[in-house]
């Protein structure tokens, strides 16, 4: 069943198989299967893929893992009134800043969680009080 699925999914259509192996690869580095990046790897080389466009894909799919790695790394600091974000923050700009006093492009994120997760915990002290949930409470 599984090469019937496979098959289906690698035909020619609105994407080219070669791009197709491109996503596999990536795909395959983010779920760390190492016989889906070998057989992947070998089959976008076949479809004309060039090794610096393999390891393209590759680091697209790392960037990707790290980026939910690094907004969900505010939740490895629990304690409340902690800035948690500005712990993140690279002032130095050492992460593609150029020393510009850049903030790390994933700020904006960990902010994003750091409010959901706050905004969690309040409602959940306010419905372990009896209050009725305020307005954007979930």
């Amino acid at each position: 069943m599984f090469e019937n699925v496979s098959r289906a999914v690698f035909v020619e259509g609105a994407l080219p198989e070669k791009t197709k192996q491109l996503i596999a690869v990536a795909v395959a580095h983010v779920i760390q299967c190492p016989y889906c990046i070998q057989g992947h790897t070998r089959l976008a080389q076949r479809r004309g893929n060039s090794p610096e466009g393999i390891m393209e894909a590759i680091w697209v799919a790392a960037e990707m893992r790290v980026g939910g790695a690094y907004t969900r790394s505010t939740l490895a600091l629990p304690r409340e009134g902690r800035d948690r974000t500005s712990l993140m923050t690279r002032a130095d700009g050492g992460c593609g800043g150029a020393g510009q006093g850049s903030a790390h492009p994933y700020d904006a994120c960990a902010r994003e969680q750091v409010a959901v997760t706050r905004g969690r915990r309040r409602a959940a002290r306010r419905r372990a009080a009896g209050h009725p949930p305020s307005d954007g409470a979930r």
